[in-house]
């Protein structure tokens, strides 16, 4: 027997905004098959569902990093308009440690 003999179908009635609704969360969720959509929320969760929450962190993780790469972006064009050389690498090392050269850099920028 297959799965879909060793189950039993029950039918459901939506209406016209019920059907709208489960449509649109269809959409978002990125699901195409109505039945397996209203089966895995009645039954508490997906893989589609929890491919998303792991999509989302992703995402998240991926925005935190982009920012950190920006503000090193953001020193290293600093260091450029003054002229750093290697000489002051060490002062960096400790300003970055201190937060104090992104401090002065938000100071430079509102100049």
């Amino acid at each position: 027997m297959t799965k879909a003999q060793n189950g039993r179908a029950l039918p459901i009635w939506f209406s016209s905004d019920e059907l709208r609704r489960l449509e649109d969360g269809m959409a978002l969720a990125g699901e195409s098959n109505r039945s397996r959509f209203i089966r895995d929320r009645v039954l508490g969760g997906s893989d589609s569902a929890r491919a998303l929450a792991s999509l989302s962190e992703a995402v998240e993780e991926i925005a935190f990093r982009v920012d950190r790469v920006e503000e090193m972006l953001a020193i290293s064009l600093y260091l450029s308009a003054r002229k750093a050389g290697t000489g002051d690498m060490q002062g960096l090392r400790e300003a970055v440690r201190a937060k104090s050269l992104l401090n002065e850099f938000r100071a430079f920028l509102k100049d």
